[in-house]
């Protein structure tokens, strides 16, 4: 039924489209950035509001296997905005929406937006330290699609049947977290987080097979803050993920060098992430290593990053690896 003309430049391309638009849903993965740090709405609901400011606004791209799949490179898109709307020193409630695009020129696509809300309640308050929880919950849409058409065109296939040019779906979701936060006199300070997405575990049907779930995202993360001098500070930073067959652990520290003193809200920091993925499925970046830099001067911050891939796939002969850049703006 199918005659087929490939060039052998578009053959990973379309492995990647029988690998995306065949497989079943319920074992997608969700999208995720390597600067956890610098995307805390996508990590964890709670996060909404977890910052020193009224207005916290940041957006980030993400451009991903450029060097093998050249101008179909996959590229993904978020923006956040969260504010404090009601508070007093031992509570606080807070209000944020997110979205995010993820997209090929293959057109494989998937995009999302949400608004979430946390409640913030200081717990233990001493002249040494503050500890605090934080439990947040967010609700939205999301949407996913594959345009056969333009695919099709993309790998040169001759002839096809095509019943539908657009196929996808699209489902309500909701996904929750907590929070704990510890700030101390002495300028230390750590959180952790669990968080758990796609609750609802919605039902969909994609290119006429059986009706499917989305898997739940399980999510544990952490950093910290250690006062090394007046003007050092250590940053050790962890993120884990589960869902469905598919784990990856991130993990890595950072160095802040303030430029004058920590009041004045300049500094520049960078250090090294290392991620691992731990599932036994079938996955490109196995391993990578991943350098991050952040420029705060104030209001005002850039961050970049990339990953370099230490999988054996990315080593035929590139390095594959995939580039950041997020911008944020805190009034």
């Amino acid at each position: 039924m199918y005659q087929l003309l490939v060039r052998p430049s578009n053959l990973f391309i379309l492995i990647l489209i029988g690998g995306i638009a065949w497989l079943q849903p319920s074992y997608a993965q969700d999208i995720q950035f390597s600067d956890f740090n610098r995307t805390p709405l996508q990590v964890n609901a709670a996060q909404t509001g977890n910052f020193e400011g009224k207005i916290r606004a940041l957006a980030g791209y993400r451009n991903q296997w450029s060097q093998v799949l050249r101008g179909d490179a996959f590229n993904a898109y978020f923006a956040s905005i969260d504010a404090r709307i009601l508070g007093n020193k031992k509570q606080a409630l807070s209000i944020g929406l997110s979205g995010l695009t993820d997209v090929a020129e293959i057109s494989i696509g998937s995009n999302a937006i949400h608004f979430s809300t946390t409640y913030e309640r200081k717990l233990i308050s001493t002249q040494k330290a503050n500890h605090s929880l934080r439990v947040g919950i967010e609700a939205g849409i999301n949407e996913f699609s594959l345009s056969r058409r333009r695919a099709i065109a993309q790998v040169d296939l001759e002839f096809i049947e095509i019943d539908n040019n657009f196929l996808g779906f699209t489902f309500f979701d909701v996904n929750g977290g907590l929070v704990w936060q510890s700030t101390y006199a002495n300028g230390n300070a750590f959180h952790i987080g669990v968080a758990a997405n796609h609750l609802n575990r919605a039902s969909i049907i994609f290119m006429g097979q059986d009706e499917s779930h989305i898997n739940v995202r399980y999510t544990i993360h952490g950093s910290g803050e250690f006062q090394v001098s007046s003007t050092w500070k250590l940053l050790p930073s962890f993120f884990y993920v589960n869902q469905g067959s598919h784990s990856a652990v991130t993990a890595g520290a950072s160095g802040r060098k303030y430029l004058g003193n920590q009041l004045s809200g300049k500094f520049l920091q960078g250090g090294l992430l290392i991620r691992r993925i731990l599932g036994n499925g079938f996955s490109a970046q196995s391993s990578a290593i991943i350098p991050v830099m952040n420029l705060n001067l104030n209001r005002f911050s850039i961050g970049l990053s990339y990953d370099f891939v230490t999988s054996s796939l990315m080593q035929q002969g590139s390095s594959g690896g995939a580039a950041e850049l997020t911008l944020g703006y805190i009034y």
